[in-house]
């Protein structure tokens, strides 16, 4: 910035906080803040000037909740992952999200993806609910669900959410909601594809095509991982750019 300077600042949306900035303001001094969030491994997780509204619930979704990391797993593009919520173990060739408590928990991977797919072998351990692939994840406000197995594993959906805290979370269904239920114990294949140009989301469950949806809202972006009311297990993970 011209004649400025920019720096890490760690975010504070308690009332003491904000007390403090509305007597700040109203002496006259301001200023259009550059903010980051940067995560524990040193990297900006999101960013943006000027001011913006609902920051809370961002600040929420990446820091109220516990989230263990351990160990570590290969893939295809690259090894970087981001767990948000939940408690993630990264055991020689699986992944397993213990928390059955986190609604949902959510992994996301890197690399930002304009055509390609996510593939990867699921299975269920325990709990009420499914699992959950995340597809046109852009941001924590921003993003699209594969919901296979919600409402107590029985349906089957595509849905638009606005956070990754459960309890505050408004989504939409994009596509109709089907009957489904994912069974437990067992491994299941899955496999979403994205092409951005052509506007279309796929997806598939041991070879059975059962997600086709067209939209313009679909951008460069993220896969990731997720479950509701869950113990599940993960292997074979794989993305590809095409």
């Amino acid at each position: 910035m011209e004649n400025g300077a920019t720096f890490p600042t760690i975010l504070d949306t308690s009332d003491d906080a904000m007390k403090l900035s509305g007597e700040m303001e109203s002496i006259g001094m301001s200023a259009v803040p550059l903010t980051y969030i940067i995560g524990k491994d040193g990297r900006i997780i999101d960013a943006w000037y000027g001011y913006r509204g609902n920051n809370e619930s961002t600040v929420v979704d990446f820091f109220s909740k516990d989230v263990t990391l351990k160990g570590n797993i290969q893939f295809v593009d690259d090894e970087y992952t981001v767990p948000l919520r939940g408690e993630w173990e990264f055991a020689e060739d699986m992944i397993q999200q213990n928390d059955p408590n986190a609604n949902p928990a959510s992994l996301i991977f890197q690399p930002v993806i304009e055509k390609g797919d996510f593939v990867c072998k699921a299975r269920i351990d325990d709990g009420t609910g499914g699992i959950r692939i995340l597809l046109n994840y852009q941001k924590p406000t921003n993003y699209f669900v594969w919901n296979i197995g919600g409402e107590e594993n029985s349906t089957i959906s595509l849905e638009q959410w606005n956070t990754l805290d459960g309890d505050y979370s408004i989504y939409i269904v994009l596509n109709d909601l089907e009957d489904f239920t994912f069974e437990r114990g067992m491994w299941h294949s899955i496999r979403v594809t994205v092409d951005v140009k052509g506007r279309m989301i796929e997806g598939y469950i041991d070879g059975q095509k059962l997600l086709e949806f067209k939209t313009k809202y679909l951008k460069p972006s993220q896969f990731g991982l997720g479950t509701w009311q869950t113990n599940a297990a993960f292997k074979a993970v794989e993305m590809n750019v095409y």
